[in-house]
């Protein structure tokens, strides 16, 4: 009687109970109702990690007695840096080999030995790991870095242990991680990534009804790995921040010369081993050092050193990633030795690197498919831009205090600039060729300013002494010579007067002018503008090379302090220099 009652009143309790469950469904339910015919805005947790399935490694049979049979691949894309801590995957085994009539009849601690989990890059991550139960394996003390918004990929392989299946048909294990419980994520401040900001996105199954990305582990006595997915694709192009032509200085470290983009197709790549080239015409010399710098797996900036032999210089040993659909850069650097008989390296020198993976050596390595591939394959080359070098360099700049606005017509100041030696040499100035814009008529005439005591020319901290020579009518002897734009070279008539070439060592009773190392010296033009009247205006410049060539002249002449003669203005920058509009 005692134990009846007891039945009865636990009966009565379950229903009591159930009637309670149904009663706070129900309330749920209907408060749920209200809020969303209330309008109210339920939120949703932000998602600060998607956890995916990779497309590789795919299904796949393999021997007992495996090592590294790939098993799952998971790719991790975070909103913030996170550090990944730890990953338990899931194991469902069937007998049968299929799950086609779903039992989970087999445990895969006991065809399988240990997993353990990889980089991209092939390098393994954490310790390999036994299973913590029959069907369940825990990865932990990982310490992966993931980047801000970049993906990273990362495979799980497992040891099978040997022996055949026991009832002679292939065992089967699909490989799971089911949920965001299972991904154990910490942020920059160390506080844990609770599992409702975690995602994990199911693409692909294979007839087992869990969430999350799966492959099959076939385990049979008469199978063989699978052939290999079909690989990726690499491409090589230069990148468009690769430097411009320009002029490089001796004794430098780190001087930009050539910057590469690598793009990865339908897989990751790890890019092993690549080779640069001078070109043949150019002096491998120049280069002290050459150093490339790139991105490995985890974001972190990675630099390697090398030096050319006979115009070639191979990096191998690298972990260079490119991950599948996004660009990487190639940066490339040199060290550059001293201009001087001494080292062979010349004043004007050039030095052109490129990339040759068409005919040098190259290696690359499809990090889902695990295919290689060589300069056989890619059979692609970049080029950088030619690189000049010299000891020193001119920087040219429009002076503050240059004259614009109201003018008065006569000999007055039109056009101030600056002219700085880099701290390596001085620099001599030899020519500098300037443009004239203007309005007005009579004035501004050939027949009027092609004469060269209309023209000045001086250092700022010395106005009384003139530096340029000058003669009336432009005789060969004098250091201004004037041009109209027309074809034939000169100034005639009644054309207006456009260049004004001061070509400073024409005439050497007031040579060259030079520039101490490191010092900047401030240059000024007087012109004689008298005959200007209301609302005519001029505007004197400093021509870019480019415009001086359509002349036949230089933009500028300059020596650097070693042998360079008469230098152009090709590679100098920051021309053309615009002057102010002065008005009268």
């Amino acid at each position: 009687m005692p134990r009846a009652a007891t039945k009865t009143r636990t009966k009565a309790k379950a229903a009591v109970s159930t009637r309670a469950a149904v009663a706070i469904s129900v309330a749920v339910a209907l408060v749920s109702g209200a809020v969303a015919a209330a309008g109210v805005m339920v939120m949703r947790p932000v998602i600060i990690l998607r956890v995916s399935g990779s497309s590789l490694p795919a299904s796949a049979s393999y021997a007992p007695g495996t090592q590294d049979a790939r098993a799952l691949g998971l790719e991790f894309r975070a909103t913030e840096a996170l550090s990944l801590n730890a990953l338990t995957l899931s194991f469902l085994g069937e007998k049968d080999g299929d799950f086609s009539t779903f039992r989970k009849d087999l445990k895969a601690r006991d065809a399988i030995e240990d997993c353990q989990l990889y980089r991209d890059d092939g390098m393994p991550v954490g310790a390999e790991v036994a299973f913590t139960s029959a069907n369940v394996v825990r990865l932990s003390n990982l310490s992966v870095a993931i980047p801000a918004n970049q993906m990273i990929r990362l495979e799980a392989r497992c040891d099978l242990k040997p022996g055949n299946p026991s009832d002679g048909t292939p065992d089967a294990f699909a490989v799971s991680l089911p949920r965001a419980a299972f991904v154990a994520v910490r942020r920059a401040s160390n506080k844990t990534v609770p599992a409702r900001n975690i995602e994990v996105i199911d693409r692909k199954s294979v007839g087992v009804n869990v969430r999350g990305d799966r492959t099959v582990i076939t385990v049979s006595a008469a199978s063989a790995p699978t052939a290999p997915a079909t690989p990726g694709t690499l491409r090589l192009n230069v990148d468009g921040a690769t430097p411009n032509s320009t002029i490089i200085l001796g004794n430098s470290t780190g001087v930009p010369t050539a910057k590469f983009l690598f793009s990865a197709l339908d897989e990751p790549f790890l890019v092993k081993k690549l080779s640069l080239e001078n070109f043949i015409e150019c002096n491998s010399g120049i280069a002290a050092a050459v150093k490339i710098a790139y991105q490995n797996q985890a974001g972190a900036t990675v630099t390697k050193t090398g030096f050319l032999s006979d115009d070639v210089v191979i990096f191998s040993g690298l972990d260079f990633f490119v991950p599948e659909g996004v660009s990487r850069p190639l940066a490339v650097t040199i060290d550059t030795s001293s201009v001087g008989s001494s080292t062979g390296v010349a004043s004007g020198d050039c030095f052109h690197l490129w990339l040759d993976a068409d005919t040098r050596t190259f290696e690359a390595v499809g990090t889902a498919s695990g295919t290689t591939i060589d300069e056989t394959d890619l059979l692609t080359e970049a080029h950088g831009n030619r690189m000049t070098i010299r000891k020193t360099k001119p920087t040219i700049s429009l002076a503050s205090g240059s004259p614009s606005g109201a003018g008065v017509p006569g000999l007055n100041e039109v056009f101030r600039f600056n002219v700085a030696a880099d701290s390596r040499g001085f620099v001599t100035l030899d020519s500098v060729l300037f443009k004239m814009t203007s309005s007005g008529s009579g004035w501004n005439r050939c027949n009027n300013l092609n004469d060269t005591t209309r023209w000045e020319f001086y250092d700022i901290d010395d106005p009384s002494e003139k530096l340029d020579d000058g003669s009336a009518s432009g005789l060969p002897d004098s250091d201004w010579l004037f041009d109209d734009g027309g074809n034939a070279r000169g100034c005639f008539g009644d054309a207006t007067l456009k260049y004004a070439n001061l070509v400073l060592n024409n005439n050497e009773a007031t040579p060259s002018e030079e520039i101490g190392a490191g010092e900047t010296k401030t240059y000024v033009v007087r012109m004689d503008t008298t005959g200007a009247s209301a609302d005519d205006a001029i505007r004197l410049d400093i021509a870019d090379q480019a415009e001086a060539s359509l002349v036949g002249m230089n933009a500028i002449t300059w020596d650097d302090d070693f042998e360079g003669q008469d230098i152009g203005g090709a590679l100098v920058k920051n021309l053309p220099i615009t002057g102010g509009l002065i008005t009268y």
